[in-house]
């Protein structure tokens, strides 16, 4: 249908999983009319991994207007049959503070994700020596700062 969705995930340990999707439940209750208003909802998918660890991935889905990245990479099979739906930023604005606060809540749980990057915590959860020295090596390969300045919470110079 070509909604846009927005996924995020917590790996904690089996006997956490509970308690984590109570959590989240709780925390999204009280955004359900302005979810519904928004045209906003959500899926899980919920994996097993392995004895050690049970990954939440809660999904936020909405539509609105196509991104650039819609325009190079959907065929043109794809785009006949789509319509771009008009621009919604009231629904991007509550994923946005929901997932925030979502991630938030993750890390009270101390869950790990595969998704580093600018969405989850990295260097603020570091020790301090293992920040430095994250520091120091994006400073020996970026000098500059060019390269995806920001992510990992890895400024330029």
């Amino acid at each position: 249908e070509g909604d846009r969705w927005a996924a995020l995930n917590a790996k904690v340990a089996h006997s956490d999983a509970p308690r984590i999707m109570a959590a989240a439940e709780s925390l999204l209750a009280p955004y359900q009319q302005r979810m519904r208003e928004s045209g906003v909802w959500m899926s899980h998918l919920l994996i097993a991994i392995g004895q050690t660890a049970f990954s939440f991935e809660p999904v936020f889905h909405w539509h609105d207007d196509w991104m650039p990245v819609h325009a190079r990479t959907l065929s043109s099979e794809a785009r006949a049959r789509l319509v771009e739906p008009a621009a919604n930023p009231a629904a991007r604005a509550l994923v946005d503070e929901l997932r925030q606060k979502l991630v938030a809540l993750f890390a009270e749980f101390g869950a790990a994700s595969n998704q580093l990057g600018k969405t989850y915590p990295y260097l603020e959860v570091l020790r301090p020596e293992s920040a430095e020295l994250a520091l120091a090596v994006k400073r020996a390969l970026d000098p500059k700062g060019l390269m995806n300045p920001g992510a990992l919470g890895l400024k330029g110079p």
